[in-house]
């Protein structure tokens, strides 16, 4: 740390004094020359930023221009470093978050600093343990701290986190942690063709000190009980057969250790174009019977409670939720691919109908069932993740070139403009018709497949694969070169533009 100290300083003659200042140790910084106007009294301020403690004598040393020398005797004691509390650290129990120790050398010294962690298995240090925290001369370093809560509230979660050194014993930081109820993880996307299946594999691990008996519940296939959720999930608790978890995977009392593993395999079966939702729902218990204790229950806000069902400060079980939706494609047309094919430096111009199939109205459709907005992906507007937890009232599909690969992509999107015709459907055949006009103007010749996307987030995914082949381009000019005789030789200049920038 560094302290501040001022000395009185007075000029009791009628003329400008000079002064040149000579401080006696590198821990104390100050202006090394003053200038005093007649009859001035001032203070002048030095700095002391020792890098030991213990007591110590240091001089500073007045040498005016005119006249003697004088000097002051600082006697100096240096305390140890006065310990720091971080704020509380706050944090789902099952994840970490991350908080930065700021460690500032004032000194002129360089510090080799060692450290010690009373809590490692809630608190991780992000540095090398095999070589000393070297910290240069008036600089700073941050020490980067994982939280891990292994327990709902503050139970067992604080530390010292202590760094020490040749210079002094000990430097303190105290960190305290709040472990919080677990959210709804960000939503997982599956993607298959109807008829086949995908699979994901879901990892838990046991973030408590305590052996656990835990249950999974996947709820499209059954309610979930003694669980009170927010709102916005009941669409992902409809009854549905498109996922289902793996026959090897035990689903009741499955029993974990501190830190212990389980993989939670998922399956999604589409049989037909329609959004599929579900919930993976870990609830762990302890193994001892005993109910889990919420040692911060008075601090949670009420509205919290009542979402949560609590209403004590202990509870049976801690639940842990995995939303998945399931996008469904639909098989790929039978007919070939349409190919679409200019000469380089040239445009063409085609009309592409597709039909989309699905149930889009159902038995007794309605004027919202029938609306639908057709937009490109590329809009700004979609560029937002999509909010799969509310029903949207109107079907919105969104439409893209898919190239091959994001290189492919960036290499040719510009060469492909596609805009959208004409829209129609079909109530009695379940049936939607858009047309579309494709522009296309390639600047040299390739071949390459593609594809017309059609992304509907209420129903899934429909492809309609393509073939883009620019051949050579056209002869530009003939050159003509006149011979001047023979053994001659005859030149002509020519321009080249390059189209690109």
């Amino acid at each position: 740390e560094t302290s501040c100290i001022e000395i009185p300083i007075s000029n009791p003659k009628d003329k400008i004094i000079h002064i040149d200042v000579i401080l006696t140790n590198p821990a104390l910084s100050g202006l090394q020359k003053l200038v005093l106007n007649p009859l001035e009294t001032t203070k002048y301020i030095v700095w002391y930023s020792p890098a030991t403690t213990g007591y110590n004598e240091e001089s500073i040393i007045f040498q005016p221009e005119m006249g003697e020398e004088f000097w002051c005797l600082l006697k100096l004691t240096t305390e140890l470093p006065k310990r720091k509390e971080i704020p509380e650290i706050y944090c789902d129990l099952g994840k970490h978050v991350i908080q930065t120790i700021p460690l500032y050398n004032p000194t002129h010294e360089t510090l080799e600093l060692q450290v010690t962690n009373s809590n490692p298995g809630n608190f991780v240090l992000e540095i090398n343990r095999t070589l000393p925290l070297i910290i240069l001369p008036h600089s700073t370093k941050e020490v980067t701290v994982y939280f891990y809560p292994s327990a709902l509230g503050r139970a067992g979660h604080e530390t010292c986190i202590n760094f020490f050194c040749a210079q002094f014993e000990e430097w303190k930081f105290y960190l305290l942690g709040v472990g919080l109820f677990p959210q709804p993880i960000e939503i997982a996307e599956m993607t298959t063709c109807i008829g086949h299946q995908s699979s994901i594999i879901i990892p838990f691990k046991n973030p408590t000190k305590e052996d656990v008996s835990i249950n999974i519940i996947l709820t499209n296939e059954e309610q979930p009980r003694h669980l009170v959720s927010d709102n916005c999930w009941d669409s992902f608790i409809n009854e549905n057969s498109a996922f289902q978890l793996c026959s090897l995977c035990h689903r009741q009392g499955i029993m974990l250790p501190p830190e212990g593993n389980v993989d939670i395999p998922v399956l999604f079966v589409p049989r037909n174009m329609t959004l599929c939702k579900t919930l993976v729902i870990v609830q762990v218990m302890r193994a001892n019977g005993e109910n889990w204790t919420v040692d911060n229950f008075d601090e949670l806000d009420t509205e919290f409670k009542r979402i949560m069902g609590i209403d004590k400060d202990e509870i049976r079980g801690i639940h842990w939720i995995y939303p998945i939706i399931g996008l469904p494609q639909a098989p790929l047309p039978k007919i070939p691919p349409t190919v679409i094919q200019c000469k380089s430096k040239k445009k063409v111009e085609m009309t592409l109908e597709i039909k989309l199939i699905g149930h889009f109205f159902g038995q007794d459709s309605t004027p919202e069932s029938t609306q639908f907005l057709v937009i490109p992906k590329r809009s700004s507007y979609c560029n937002v993740s999509e909010d799969y937890t509310v029903v949207p009232k109107i079907r919105v599909f969104k439409y893209e070139i898919e190239f091959e690969s994001e290189i492919m992509k960036s290499n040719l999107e510009s060469t492909v403009d596609l805009y959208l015709s004409t829209q129609c459907y079909d109530i009695q055949n379940e049936m939607i018709s858009l047309v579309f006009k494709l522009v296309f103007t390639p600047q040299r010749p390739f071949r390459t497949n593609a594809a017309l996307k059609i992304e509907s987030i209420k129903d899934g995914i429909w492809k309609f694969p393509l073939i883009l082949m620019a051949t050579d381009p056209d002869m530009e000019e003939i050159i003509n070169i006149r011979g001047v005789g023979l053994q001659k030789e005859s030149t002509m200049n020519f321009r080249l533009t390059s189209p690109t920038r």
